[in-house]
């Protein structure tokens, strides 16, 4: 029984892992395909950092209408 619970338990892991990343995918709109790799590097912690450094902000903030990055990188 433990055994199944934890395969249950390691499924809904993979599940929600993965309609997380396709949600994080859906907010880069505006955005040509060749740039999508400049907001990757912290996609795995839901963060993003700002094209210049200057932030590090949640990637729910991208194309929230709202430019938090000083260099609008945020809203692309």
């Amino acid at each position: 029984m433990l055994r199944f619970l934890l395969l249950v338990a390691g499924l809904v892991t993979v599940v929600v892992a993965q309609w997380n990343a396709h949600k994080v995918v859906d907010r880069l709109y505006g955005l040509a395909k060749s740039d999508h790799t400049l907001y990757r590097s912290l996609e795995s912690q839901n963060l993003f950092k700002c094209l210049d450094g200057s932030l590090i902000i949640p990637f729910t903030s991208i194309n929230d209408d709202y430019c938090d990055c000083l260099d609008g990188s945020d809203e692309p």
